[in-house]
């Protein structure tokens, strides 16, 4: 269902760091899944897509970024707009291990930018012959 970031730059040969880039032109959406919180008087829980601009310094290509950043924007699936966290006041912290992208979305971005999938990393099963 989801691949997480490490497993989607391993699959594409690639660095964290693309992956937050084509994120950021809005070629991918990365998601996490937050306990409940308030943006204004919205109650929001559950899968979230996050703004990858606001976390930039977790994707540093020499590896000198934090772990987990401080999300204070957050988008439901089902929106186009952005909302502000307003509780907790500071946002939510969110790690690099916690975010997710939809495999259906990993399968559509490598179908349009003819990326060759690696066998033992497809989302089909595996047969192995003796």
């Amino acid at each position: 269902m989801f691949f997480t970031l490490n497993e989607t730059s391993v699959r594409w040969d690639c660095s964290i760091a693309d992956i937050a880039g084509w994120a950021a032109a809005g070629k991918l959406k990365i998601r996490t899944g937050i306990a409940l919180v308030l943006c204004g008087t919205v109650p929001v829980a559950g899968c979230v897509i996050l703004s990858a601009m606001e976390l930039l310094p977790l994707f540093r290509r020499n590896g000198t970024g934090p772990s987990e950043g401080m999300m204070r924007r957050i988008m439901p699936p089902d929106s186009t707009e952005w909302l502000i966290i307003t509780e907790p006041a500071g946002g939510i912290a969110v790690a690099v291990a916690d975010m997710l992208i939809l495999a259906e979305d990993v399968s559509a971005f490598e179908d349009e930018n003819d990326m060759v999938r690696k066998p033992w990393l497809s989302t089909q099963p595996r047969t192995i012959s003796s």
